[in-house]
Parts: structure tokens; C-alpha cells; sequence
């Protein structure tokens, strides 16, 4: 069970003639969808963002990676159908607290840039080591399709097909459709997704309105909210804050029939991300 900071419990009866329910107190869907998401997010811009200095693609000055390993007997990253590998740990990887190994197999279709692109991505033995904490990432396979450069910025689709994470005993999962715009310095995401906490219990995620931003540099997402909502319970949001780059989160507990200007004045608790 993850350590739960409560930050404030006060439990309105009216909230402008609406009732309130009392919060649930389930918080393991929030962490365990943000532990699950960002990391799946990192690994395809890890490998965006080697692909995008690779000699025959595409250069870009702005991105400080390894290039990609080709695979022996295939094709070079510029064709139609190639090959490549990609470490967990390359400098392409984020430079948090985490330490990371194993490998991404990348096999791209089409050219980036044009129409119809994609790459499959698939894990093996992914494993990322967090102070005592030891995470084993797996999936079906991560597709990064459409890839396209929009005013000086790079967009993609993600799926996520079958993620699993597993930490000792505990294991969760997800699945996951996003938008993702790379920038400077940080990922933004539209998403949409479904998934399972390390308890078993089924939720979906979505985006409230805006997108959610994940720096570089940072283990989590790092700015914006994401609506929470488990198998039976009322919707809650977890809010990762304005850009802070900690371990920190609220969740945000409101009534199925809350407005968005009632989030402030619902209950809310505290959780770390670890």
C-alpha cells in the first residue's frame, strides 16, 4: 500500500444546494495510473527523441541523446521497414532519481514525417530501480504512430497495448490512448485510457479538459489533471500541481455531479508517487 499524506478531511453538507459525498479514501487507482502512465510516455519519447538525431532520419540540435543500435542484418532507420535497439538506460532517458535497464526493440514503419508512420516498440526485461523500490515494466507492445512535425514541434498517437507493472507481489496495469506534443523541455498528452490499480481495483482515466505536462527531467507528470474514475465510485482528479518536479500529487474527491469550480472546495488528500 502507498504511503497516503492526508493534506485536508473537512466534509462540506451543502455545496451551492448540492450534496457532497463523503470521499472514499481510494487513492491506489490515482498513483498506481501515474506510475504506470509516465513511464510508458518516457519510453516513447526516449525513443523519439533518439530517432530524431540519428544519422538518415532526421537532426535535431536542440536533443542531446545516443543514436539507436541497429541491429545486425537490418536495414538502416531511414528505409521503409527497419530495425533498431534502444537501451533504458541511454543518455535519451530521463535524467531523474531512477536507474533503468534493459532494452526497447524498435521496429519503424514508413519514414517519419509522412503519412502512415509508425513504430513498434517492444520491452525486454525493463526494469526501473527507484531508491528501494524495484518496478518491472512490461506490454503487448507501445505503438507510436503518426508522427509529424507541427510548428517546430513534434506530435505522435501512443497506445499502450496490455501495460503491466509489477513490484514484488504487487502487479497493475493499463492501457492507453494519447496525443502526445513534444516540446522544449516537456511532454504534453490528451489521454484516455483504462486500467487496474495494485488492489485490483478497475478504474478509467481521462483528461478533464487541458492537457497534462511531463518535464524531461522529472519522474512524474509534472502540471495539470487527469479524472480518476474507479469501478463503482464517484470520479475524483488527481492534480499534479504547476511544474513542480516532486513526488507529490492531491487527488481531489467530488460528487458525480460537481462542477469544475467545486474542485477547490472539495475534500482532498495528499499521496507520493512512490
Amino acid at each position: 500500500m502507498k504511503k497516503v499524506i492526508v493534506l485536508m478531511m473537512s466534509t462540506f453538507l451543502l455545496m451551492g444546494c448540492k450534496k457532497v459525498e463523503k470521499p472514499d479514501g481510494e487513492v491506489n487507482t490515482s498513483a498506481d495510473f501515474s506510475l504506470a502512465g509516465s513511464e510508458f510516455v518516457r519510453m516513447s519519447e526516449a525513443v523519439l527523441r533518439s530517432y530524431l538525431v540519428t544519422p538518415l532520419v532526421l537532426r535535431n540540435a536542440t536533443v542531446t541523446c545516443d543514436s539507436l543500435t541497429r541491429l545486425t542484418g537490418d536495414t538502416l532507420p531511414s528505409s521503409v521497414r527497419s530495425y533498431s535497439r534502444l537501451a533504458a538506460a541511454s543518455p535519451c532517458a530521463i535524467n531523474d532519481m531512477a536507474a533503468r535497464t534493459g532494452t526497447l526493440k524498435i521496429v519503424q514503419l514508413g519514414r517519419i514525417n509522412t503519412p502512415g508512420n509508425k513504430m513498434v516498440i517492444k520491452l525486454k526485461d525493463y526494469v526501473k530501480v527507484l531508491g528501494a523500490k524495484t518496478f518491472t515494466f512490461s506490454c503487448d507492445s507501445l505503438l507510436i504512430s503518426d508522427i509529424r512535425q507541427v510548428n517546430n514541434k513534434w506530435v505522435y498517437q501512443l497506445n499502450v497495448l496490455n501495460g503491466k507493472v509489477r513490484e514484488g507481489e504487487a502487479l497493475w496495469s493499463l492501457v492507453l490512448t494519447a496525443t502526445v506534443t513534444v516540446q522544449e523541455g516537456e511532454v504534453g498528452l490528451l489521454l484516455t485510457g483504462y486500467g487496474t490499480s495494485r488492489d485490483g481495483k478497475k478504474y478509467k482515466c481521462a483528461q478533464d479538459a487541458d492537457p497534462v505536462f511531463k518535464a524531461f527531467d522529472c519522474e512524474h507528470f509534472t502540471f495539470g489533471k487527469v479524472a480518476i474514475t474507479p469501478e463503482g465510485a464517484t470520479p475524483r482528479f488527481i492534480d499534479f500541481g504547476m511544474g513542480g518536479c516532486d513526488f507529490e500529487a492531491d487527488v481531489y474527491f467530488l460528487d458525480i455531479q460537481s462542477t469544475k469550480e467545486q474542485i477547490q472546495e472539495a475534500n482532498r488528500m495528499r499521496i507520493e508517487l512512490k
